[in-house]
């Protein structure tokens, strides 16, 4: 997976997402917004709501396409090593 373009909460939140998504783990946006808004809580960042709300969703996004692209070719490099056939 490509690293992430952004700050430590968005990282650590892209990280959560996708762990989630391995595990077969459905998280909402307002999940995402929920953790952001706690960590942005206990060390005292400076993140408005509205930051934090579009950090969630960016990170859920961000998620959503990697893992389905890391899907994408664990499947493809399946089919390969079976000559194409699944």
């Amino acid at each position: 997976l490509m690293s992430p373009q952004g700050g430590r909460l968005f990282k650590f939140l892209c990280a959560c997402a996708v762990k989630a998504a391995h595990n077969g783990i459905e998280v909402s946006a307002w999940d995402m917004e929920r953790l952001a808004a706690n960590i942005v809580a206990a060390y005292g960042g400076d993140k408005t709501n509205a930051e934090i709300e579009r950090d969630a969703v960016r990170a859920i996004e961000w998620a959503n396409r990697h893992v389905t692209q890391d899907r994408a070719q664990k499947i493809a490099c399946f089919a390969k090593s079976n000559g194409g056939i699944f």
